[in-house]
């Protein structure tokens, strides 16, 4: 049997291993004494799209307690798009309007009307965080309905770094517009419901808590989610 050249250079080279992406959750400090410390974090998930032909490893734990590692290769396609906007339709009965946040988007991209044109994979499940707050309260919460992705366009087909992307059925409180998202968490010692807020790591709308060992390049970093308590109820 003869093989051309042509043929073999032309032969789509896929990956024998899954890649590993790491995300970061770091505390956010507002200035005014409402301080969040992340001390773990976990993801469970329930399901997951990867686009056709990759590799998807699952999730697993970081050498960094503030972290999680998704082993999945990255190739952007609308497919996974598509699977995200079902599962969120099925969470919320409406569409996934503002129910999201992007990472590492320039300062100018209000990043909750943005919705990716494209993702490499998506992960659903619960997110796990043990949490200092209020003065040194500690509790270990369940966010629920957490979908997890990361890709490389935005809506008008801007190319960017790997952002991640989080999505969640949580409801704002009516009234109040949140700089983030809100995700719905259980605590787990004394169940109660609580809301945790998501923010994205930028000059305008928040900061890096500076008790927390973070990385120096963090305010700016495509893989860093910032996280702050919100309210008990």
């Amino acid at each position: 049997m003869v093989i051309s050249l042509t043929a073999l250079i032309s032969a789509p080279v896929y990956a024998t291993a899954p890649e590993t992406n790491e995300l970061m959750f770091y505390g956010y400090n507002n200035g005014y004494g409402s301080n969040t410390i992340v001390k773990y974090v976990n993801f469970t998930p329930l399901g997951h799209y990867i686009s056709s032909g990759e590799l998807y490893g699952g999730v697993g734990a970081s050498d960094n307690p503030n972290a999680i590692d998704i082993y999945a290769n990255r190739y952007n396609t609308a497919e996974t798009v598509q699977w995200v906007s079902n599962k969120m339709l099925t969470l919320n009965k409406v569409p996934w309007e503002k129910k999201y946040m992007v990472t590492n988007y320039s300062d100018s991209i209000f990043f909750k009307d943005d919705s990716p044109q494209k993702l490499y994979f998506a992960v659903y499940g619960t997110l796990t965080l043990e949490l200092d707050y209020n003065s040194n309260e500690t509790d270990l919460f369940n966010c629920y309905n957490v979908i997890l992705a990361q890709g490389q366009t935005n809506s008008v087909g801007v190319y960017t770094d790997n952002n991640w992307w989080i999505f969640s059925n949580a409801k704002d409180y009516e009234g109040y517009d949140t700089p983030g998202i809100l995700l719905n968490c259980i605590t787990v010692n004394d169940p109660k419901l609580s809301q945790i807020e998501i923010m994205r790591p930028t000059k305008n709308n928040g900061k890096i808590n500076t008790s927390q060992d973070y990385p120096s390049d963090a305010g700016s970093d495509e893989n860093l989610f910032l996280i702050h308590f919100s309210t008990l109820f």
